[in-house]
């Protein structure tokens, strides 16, 4: 049985004026110690049954909102989006989501009428995303790689049965300036990628595996040194650049040592003319799931905050890397990303000014 892991998530300052006044329930029970992960409002289908207890956020107290297998009212949520509520919480018991017994494969697979596309991508993506924070620096690798398999298998499922998965997920993504966020987006973007080239379930599995882990090497590299502001210097540069081969070190402790995965940490870097690390392959010496990495590894890479840049809009995004695929990344792979994320992600924005800080020449993925 897998168990919904609680994201290390603090919840929202914002005060919810009124909020009280919606009529939540008579005397709820209430905490402010206990952990609760967020869950996007516009997920929850008015006037069907919530799977789980939500709970508001009213002075920095966590209060019950609606019990699970109770109708969640259309008013409620009406009032809820009129005072700028944005999200609900799940309570979090010992570290686990408490979703009356249900695992995630069996909320996932209840009917979008009972718990829409967005409110599975959120429980998924927040799943798996709390499973890759406990790598960084954890001495229980093991462990938490066959955890993230589990994930990575139920991720898979999810986007091989139902096609409006990736886009719910890519709404709840988070775009801050992490290894375990920017794992988690690229393992998504890449599993995508590879439904959509007609990879097979077993295929996908490898390939899913190894884009969540393929920064794991940096849990080595100095946070001084992933955080810099401006462009590394030669000595820090080529601590970086060892990622690929600590990665591969790190998962060849482990039980969990397969070869493709290992190719895909080892390979993500690699680039079509030689010019990528640590190898220097060419064309064809590149890992074919390691290619799908690579794409989706520096569009998150563009699409995320960085210390050294803003985050880049989708379609300025896509503009760097297709001017990497003449030389550096498969162009194929590239069109599949763009017909994969859709008109209304790709299409050029409004003009106006930019607020772009210059990408330090040797930082650009």
């Amino acid at each position: 049985m897998v168990e919904i892991e609680a994201a290390d998530l603090q919840g929202s300052d914002s005060a919810v004026a009124g909020l009280s006044a919606i009529g939540a329930m008579s005397a709820p029970p209430s905490w402010t110690d206990a952990e609760f992960a967020p869950m996007d409002l516009h997920g929850f289908v008015a006037g069907r049954p919530a799977m789980v207890d939500l709970y508001h956020q009213v002075q920095g107290r966590y209060v019950l909102f609606c019990e699970a297998n109770a109708s969640f009212p259309s008013e409620s949520r009406l009032r809820l989006l009129e005072n700028d509520v944005g999200q609900l919480f799940v309570r979090v018991k010992r570290g686990h989501v408490d979703t009356g017994g249900l695992t995630l494969p069996d909320l996932l697979s209840l009917p979008d009428t009972q718990l829409s596309p967005i409110a599975k991508g959120d429980l998924l993506y927040n799943s798996v995303l709390s499973t890759t924070r406990q790598i960084t620096g954890s001495e229980r690798l093991p462990q938490i790689i066959h955890k993230a398999r589990e994930w990575v298998a139920i991720s898979v499922t999810q986007l091989m049965r139902n096609p409006a998965a990736f886009r719910a997920i890519v709404k709840v993504m988070q775009h801050d300036f992490s290894v375990y966020t920017h794992s988690v987006n690229t393992c998504t973007y890449a599993v995508a990628l590879g439904i959509a080239r007609g990879k097979g379930k077993e295929e996908l599995l490898q390939l899913g595996v190894g884009a969540l882990l393929h920064d794991i090497g940096k849990t080595r590299v100095p946070r001084e040194i992933l955080a810099k502001p401006s462009a590394l210097n030669e000595e820090e540069w080529s601590v970086v650049r060892q990622h690929s081969q600590w990665g591969v070190e790190m998962l060849a402790a482990t039980e969990h040592d397969q070869p493709e995965v290992r190719a895909i940490i080892l390979d993500h870097h690699e680039r079509l003319d030689g010019s990528g690390y640590p190898n220097g392959r060419r064309g064809a010496q590149i890992d074919p799931l390691a290619s799908i990495v690579a794409v989706a590894d520096v569009y998150d890479a563009l699409t995320c905050e960085r210390p050294y840049r803003h985050r880049l809009p989708p379609f300025q995004a896509l503009q760097v890397i297709k001017r990497q695929t003449s030389s550096k990344l498969d162009y194929s792979i590239f069109a599949s990303l763009v017909v994969m994320l859709g008109e209304d992600t790709v299409k050029p924005p409004e003009a106006g000014p930019r607020r772009q800080r210059p990408t330090p020449g040797n930082r650009w993925d």
